[in-house]
């Protein structure tokens, strides 16, 4: 009976390890701003999960915060040590603790903002000019 018992909570806790391991879902809500608009980047741990804290990774530059995040244009550029126009592909993930371990999710799929310069360009002088009578 106690062989038994063992073998069912071995079982339950090896399924609540298999859940915790499930990568988060990340939205975006724009894939093109300029340096001064913002995006708003939101990691979404599994529902049945009690995340405070979640990690994005922007091509290599971690940054430890709250799972939604809204960001400039420029900030994400300084962030990722890129400058305009640029691609900044993120990806997220999340820190579960189970017992006394800080164990880390799968991360979630890459997404890809496109950032443009703010400036607004100048248009070219025309070529020929209209004279009229």
């Amino acid at each position: 009976m106690t062989g038994h018992l063992l073998f069912v909570l071995m079982c339950c806790c090896h399924e609540i390890q298999v859940q915790a391991s499930l990568p988060p879902k990340l939205t975006v809500n724009s894939a093109v701003i300029s340096e001064t608009e913002s995006v708003t980047l939101h990691c979404r741990p599994p529902s049945y999960l009690s995340v405070f804290q979640c990690n994005f990774d922007f091509g290599g530059h971690v940054r430890v915060t709250l799972c939604l995040q809204t960001l400039t244009g420029t900030e994400l550029l300084h962030i990722s040590h890129q400058r305009s126009p640029a691609e900044i592909k993120v990806k997220c993930f999340y820190i579960e603790k189970l017992q006394d371990i800080n164990s880390p999710s799968p991360h979630s799929d890459i997404s890809s903002i496109i950032i443009h310069s703010s400036t607004n360009s100048v248009s070219p002088s025309p070529r020929f000019k209209c004279w009229y009578a």
